[in-house]
């Protein structure tokens, strides 16, 4: 597998059609982060691209992607390819141990806008919602629970003047945070991180209320595709609409 140059890579484009979500592959596609493989160039038949942890593999299924993957895929990845074939390759050559996990793909044109100014006009007393400037976006690269609300970004300032986000805060202290995983034309790929001693207070729903509500005032699509039952229950708590559930294969150890 080669790395593909940024002139190559909208010839991917037709190898990834039954990839869900399509979001990130768009996102490295058209050239706004990540990184892509192909088997040759210009015209290839297997590909694989990568955003932050997510492998997702297009085309042919082929053995010969297994050595990449086996390189640079980390402790924590999921890899994302069409039932078949691609599975039982990954599953047969990949050194490390594999589970099947359940994702969820979002529609965000049901959400109401009055429904998130609901939960924004909730925030009273000592919690405030601010979005991500530079110093903020320097707090939460310091904390393993939310740097990923920044850090898909090269740096700072790519995420200042690509990127869109907003923490709450209870007096001084980030609680939680939503902001974009990823871009893609015309939209992003919403991340939600809430500190592991204040989950479960409603705090992620301001937080991503107030991204959402900033998004349809920008005209950006705010895509939702959740990991886990709990992210998929606060989609819907938002107003998003379930499209489908998906299987990938995330490596565990």
């Amino acid at each position: 597998m080669i790395p593909v140059p940024g002139k190559y890579l909208h010839s991917l484009s037709p190898l990834f059609k039954e990839v869900v979500p399509h979001t990130l592959v768009d996102s490295v596609l058209q050239g706004h982060m990540g990184e892509a493989w192909a088997d040759k160039l210009p015209a290839p038949e297997t590909a694989i691209v990568k955003l932050s942890d997510f492998f997702l593999l297009g085309g042919k299924p082929s053995k010969v992607a297994i050595p990449l993957l086996n390189r640079v895929s980390a402790l924590w990845s999921e890899i994302i390819a069409p039932p078949g074939l691609w599975w039982e390759t990954v599953k047969t050559g990949l050194k490390a141990d594999i589970s099947v996990c359940t994702r969820f793909s979002f529609s965000h044109k049901s959400i109401q806008p009055a429904n998130l100014n609901r939960f924004i006009k909730g925030v009273t007393g000592n919690i405030s919602i601010s979005q991500i400037d530079r110093e903020t976006a320097n707090i939460l690269l310091q904390k393993e629970w939310s740097m990923d609300l920044v850090s898909n970004f090269d740096n700072i300032d790519n995420f200042l003047n690509r990127g869109l986000g907003f923490v709450v805060r209870i007096n001084e202290q980030i609680v939680s945070g939503a902001s974009s995983f990823s871009v893609f034309n015309g939209g992003i790929e919403v991340e939600i991180d809430t500190h592991p001693e204040y989950r479960n207070n409603g705090f992620a729903t301001i937080a991503g209320a107030q991204l959402i509500r900033e998004c349809f005032n920008r005209n950006i699509i705010p895509h939702w595709d959740a990991m886990n039952e709990t992210s998929a229950h606060l989609a819907k708590k938002l107003g998003y609409t379930l499209t489908k559930s998906y299987e990938v294969m995330r490596i565990t150890s």
